[in-house]
């Protein structure tokens, strides 16, 4: 399915199952996953899925299209999320999950995938310093970067963030 065909269909049906929705959310096609996460942000569209996803199910596609994108870099696309606005939706997910008192799981994972981003490439570490870490509060970025100082692969770029932010 062509993603224009896939906004056409969600907006059209009063139902969708919920394996739809999670072949839509879990679709290689990083388009159409795009449409799908922008038709299922919207609760009219999401209140369709039958049975419901639960709220995990949902942060689970959402994150993982949200650092996909960043990892794509993509700009320019109506539907994808450009690398820098997902790091900024990314920030405020995760400023909400500290504020929340989220499990120290779903936060270290967070972390250690930016920490995967960081070390990935310049472009990246860019990226993930003026779109995310920049616009996460001070405690929430200690966290994030807790166990950075330790790890030899990731040592080098937590002192360039530390020098960068502090």
């Amino acid at each position: 399915m062509k993603a224009n065909d896939l906004f056409d269909c969600i907006s059209a049906r009063s139902s969708i199952t919920k394996a739809e929705a999670e072949t839509w959310l879990s679709s290689p096609d990083l388009r159409l996953r795009a449409v799908a996460v922008g038709c299922f942000e919207k609760v009219r569209n999401f209140s369709k899925i039958q049975p419901p996803l639960t709220q995990r199910e949902w942060e689970s596609y959402y994150l993982n299209y949200l650092f996909e994108c960043v990892d794509a870099k993509i700009s320019g696309d109506d539907w994808i999320h450009s690398a820098y606005e997902a790091c900024w939706d990314l920030a405020s997910l995760f400023n909400l999950y500290v504020c929340e008192n989220r499990s120290a799981v779903t936060l270290k994972d967070i972390a250690d995938r930016f920490g995967r981003l960081l070390i990935s490439d310049d472009s990246k570490k860019t990226i993930v310093i003026n779109g995310f870490l920049e616009h996460i509060d001070r405690a929430a970025r200690r966290r994030v970067m807790k166990d950075w100082h330790s790890d030899p692969s990731l040592r080098a770029a937590y002192i360039a963030v530390e020098s960068w932010l502090y």
